[in-house]
């Protein structure tokens, strides 16, 4: 999965509400 802004998120799911609330935000805008 890459973010809009091109960093790929590499990290595992993890409980990160500010990346969370910010992929969901640009889901939304896409």
């Amino acid at each position: 999965y890459q973010a809009a802004v091109g960093q790929p998120v590499i990290q595992p799911r993890r409980p990160n509400s500010r990346l969370d609330k910010v992929r969901h935000m640009f889901q939304k805008v896409m």
